[in-house]
């Protein structure tokens, strides 16, 4: 695709150089400055528009929010959000889930830890 509109360009080029003469290098000059100018324009309209919609999100200032944390924080994190049990020890939930998962009746093809 970008080829073919290269090619069509340099095409529209000779034309202009031809049919226009001396003023078809001028003419060719204002369009692809005309263009430029334009694409400029508008992309700096999608940056500041990008750069409100950040603002909105408050997603503009993320070196001020790291989430880089220790292994202690996130320890202290989850035992917040569960509240059972110590950092690190198994919980009621836990030993459910295990529970059920011996009790339950696999196939001999679906054997857990089974890798194929």
């Amino acid at each position: 695709m970008t080829t073919i509109g290269t090619l069509l360009a340099i095409v529209m080029a000779g034309a202009f150089a031809f049919f226009l003469g001396p003023v078809g290098g001028l003419a060719l000059l204002s369009a692809i400055f005309g263009l430029t100018l334009s694409t400029y324009l508008r992309n700096k309209a999608i940056q500041a528009d990008l750069q409100e919609i950040k603002k909105h999100l408050g997603l503009d200032k993320e070196e001020e929010r790291s989430f880089q944390l220790s292994n202690e924080e996130i320890e202290q994190e989850l035992f917040r959000l569960h509240g059972e049990g110590k950092p690190g020890e198994r919980t009621s939930r836990d030993l459910e889930i295990e529970r059920e998962l011996t009790d339950f009746p696999f196939d001999e093809d679906d054997k857990p830890g089974d890798k194929r």
